[in-house]
């Protein structure tokens, strides 16, 4: 019987990592008679990455009616996974938030095709993985409110229910996140079976890494600047944070600690996390909690925004000038220039816009050379053509 080893995640438990050091250890997966299909070439560099279930995800969700899989792209899909091995490992977060109905038809398909499998699932503590989630919100949706503010309207621990509904179909196996910082691929080697010492380690470097506090100060501040000024950027702190991630992957993400968000929590989940835990205990050895054992940063309120930090937001701006909203950067800069001691960050976003003019005069002066020599091509083709009808009327 094949077996495939499904991880899910949950969210912001370090999946971006794993999947990027899965990648990479491909060949050496291969050699212990496992297959890991790479489907997203940036998992090999450490990049941001969704991992491998994608095809597997969209086959899923298709609604009967449209679906163009049947029993021959279920074996294609299969054998993408598969390759010819008897053990596959799919990884991705997106499974993590599947309905039940979806987690049926995944149950359906492999039992159809008689593939054991087997779930693996990190979970983290409650408090770190709101913050965590806070800050994501931060990177992808432009979020402008406070960690508090956001936190406290909670009602629902996701990890929770992603357990209830999987455990209802699979054999899951889960993983106490906070307790394995040092190396999560370890523990995953051990659920499935793997001899990690024969692998390439996890390298120390992070993947999608939390922004930092001040980071996260200067970003949402941007953001509210630009609001202010009626400025719509909707790829703005996407576009930043991921380039202050990628560019600065050792800069320290500790988390902010509130005692407001501690006591809502508390308040909040508590019988949650005693009702969790009595299977935890039972089954998988290790306890949640609302804190970890990890050192937090104090809350600090009203501080100006940490000038380092401020260069660095400002100089990945400047950079992507060419793909963030003109009038962004120009109202930043304007923003800026308020105040004597950003003026050089101020002229440093207006030249990043010269330099952007310039470029957008020589693409048009492109766009129009290479437009005339596309007419001199078409009318030389017309003239041929005609040349050619005349010919023909005179045989």
């Amino acid at each position: 019987m094949r077996e495939l080893f499904l991880h899910i995640g949950c969210p912001k438990t370090g999946s971006s990592a794993l999947q990027s050091w899965l990648a990479i250890n491909q060949s050496t997966l291969i050699d212990q008679g496992y297959h890991f299909a790479v489907t997203d070439g940036g998992a090999r560099h450490f990049r941001i990455n969704s991992g491998n279930a994608g095809v597997l995800d969209s086959h899923i969700r298709q609604n009967p009616e449209q679906a163009t899989s049947n029993k021959s792209s279920e074996l294609e899909i299969l054998e993408l996974y598969f390759s010819g091995f008897d053990k596959a490992i799919v990884s991705s977060e997106i499974l993590s938030g599947l309905r039940v109905e979806y987690i049926e038809k995944l149950k359906a398909l492999f039992d159809q095709h008689n593939i054991r499998v087997r779930v693996i699932a990190y979970v983290r503590n409650l408090y770190d993985f709101f913050y965590s989630a806070h800050v994501q919100h931060v990177k992808r949706t432009n979020r402008l409110i406070s960690f508090e503010e956001a936190t406290t309207e909670e009602r629902h621990f996701r990890h929770f229910q992603t357990y209830r509904n999987f455990s209802k179909y699979f054999d899951v196996t889960l993983i106490h996140y906070d307790s394995v910082l040092d190396n999560i691929a370890l523990p995953f080697c051990d659920a499935i079976g793997v001899d990690y010492s024969q692998l390439i380690p996890l390298p120390a470097q992070q993947v999608n890494r939390t922004l930092s506090p001040d980071e996260i100060e200067v970003v949402q501040c941007m953001g509210k600047w630009l609001a202010g000024m009626g400025i719509e950027v909707d790829d703005f702190s996407r576009i930043v944070s991921d380039d202050l991630v990628h560019k600065f992957p050792e800069t320290e993400s500790r988390a902010v600690y509130s005692d407001t968000v501690y006591q809502y929590l508390a308040k909040t989940f508590g019988e949650q996390i005693d009702a969790f835990n009595a299977i935890c205990e039972n089954q998988f050895d290790f306890k949640l909690s609302i804190l970890g054992n990890r050192a937090y940063q104090p809350q600090v309120e009203g501080q100006s925004l940490d000038r380092e930090t401020l260069e660095r937001v400002v100089d990945v701006i400047s950079e992507n000038s060419a793909r963030i909203d003109r009038k962004a950067i120009e109202g930043l800069a304007d923003k800026l220039s308020t105040w004597n001691e950003y003026q050089y960050l101020a002229a440093k976003l207006r030249k990043s816009l010269a330099w952007k003019n310039r470029v957008k005069q020589r693409f048009r002066k492109l766009k129009h050379r290479l437009y005339g020599l596309l007419l001199v091509a078409t009318d030389r083709k017309l003239l041929i053509l005609r040349l050619r009808e005349k010919m023909g009327a005179y045989r």
